[in-house]
């Protein structure tokens, strides 16, 4: 727009258009002309086209702006469609799709969550094999979601459950396996890990949501998760003790142990009147305030917890943490007081 016209334009609107730029539409700015300037266009996407009043405008084509308007609202929400269902797996648009067959049963939340850990093995310019362990396979949809979304980058996937049914489900392909068995059981676990010894990029526990068999197989096959892999736990509701368990540490009646990942034992947290100082193995390890440092072993080879509704995943470092340093770009300095 000439400068004259943009001075035109009501305050909103030019608020309106840093908004839709900031949305990441491409927009292109014109006018329409009866018998005088009278209108702002606003091109987006999909050949989408809203007209803004202008101040001061006298005569407009009042239906053909209404029909515009219609229009481009219309458009707004098939791109919103597109864009909410254009993933790098899929996961969401397998799931709408799949209207018979073998079951899935899937809170929506979580496709999101898929797409962002298990994104890179979709890439096919990325080409990442993956191997996956998915405990309780139920009705064998998801694992046809898995196989679907992962395409020729799967290289294994083992499905567990204690129903001898979910036999069954082998039958959707050479590279998927069925083990029956309870995830409470150690000697199992032992067994599955045994089996499959080049160990999981990912582990989904979607088994029997009691927090003791959560924690007996995360405590036992996190070592299963292969660098840069996942731990996924899902349908953690209410007061659920597993976020606490692997956030502070726990130890269970049959002796098994996981340390905790911030704050090991109840109560053991730092005073609110200093900076706190951590000397355990813990993600927050910061021996006496140094700014450098060697990682703990939590550090070296946790990348992150990350807490979601419903849902807890733990993420193992691709490569091991060997530094554990605070840089410092510049040359002024303001001392700290």
């Amino acid at each position: 727009l000439r400068s004259e016209q943009r001075s035109r334009i009501p305050l909103r609107w030019r608020r309106g258009q840093s908004a839709l730029t900031n949305m990441g539409q491409r927009v292109v700015f014109g006018t329409m002309h009866s018998n005088q300037a009278c209108a702002l266009g606003v091109f987006g996407g999909a050949g989408a086209f809203f007209v803004l009043s202008l101040a001061g405008c006298s005569i407009c084509a009042c239906t053909s702006m209404m029909q515009l308007s219609q229009a481009f609202a219309k458009s707004v929400q098939t791109n919103q469609a597109v864009r909410e269902t254009r993933t790098p797996c899929g996961f969401r648009e397998f799931f709408d799709k799949h209207t018979s067959g073998p079951g899935i049963h899937k809170w929506p939340t979580y496709f999101p969550v898929y797409e962002e850990h298990f994104g890179r093995y979709c890439d096919p310019a990325l080409n990442h094999s993956v191997r996956m362990l998915e405990w309780g396979i139920q009705s064998g949809g998801s694992m046809m979601m898995w196989r679907a979304a992962f395409g020729p980058h799967l290289e294994t996937l083992v499905g567990c459950d204690i129903n001898p049914k979910t036999k069954n489900w082998e039958a959707f392909g050479p590279n998927v396996h069925v083990r029956v068995g309870s995830q409470a059981d150690p000697a199992h676990l032992k067994a599955i890990m045994d089996e499959f010894h080049e160990g999981f990029d990912i582990i989904l526990d979607d088994a029997s949501h009691i927090p003791w068999h959560i924690f007996v197989t995360f405590a036992t096959m996190w070592k299963a998760i292969r660098p840069g892999g996942v731990y996924l736990i899902e349908d953690l509701h209410g007061r659920n003790p597993v976020f606490d368990w692997i956030l502070r540490g726990h130890t269970d009646k049959l002796n098994l142990t996981w340390a905790g990942v911030v704050y090991p034992g109840a109560g053991d947290i730092g005073t609110d009147q200093a900076i706190p100082r951590e000397s355990k193995d813990t993600l927050n390890y910061f021996p006496n305030g140094r700014l450098d440092a060697k990682p703990s072993e939590m550090q070296h080879t946790i990348e992150s917890v990350k807490i979601y509704p419903y849902m807890i995943a733990i993420t193992k470092r691709a490569a091991p943490l060997k530094e554990f340093k605070a840089i410092r770009r510049g040359t002024q300095w303001i001392p700290y007081k």
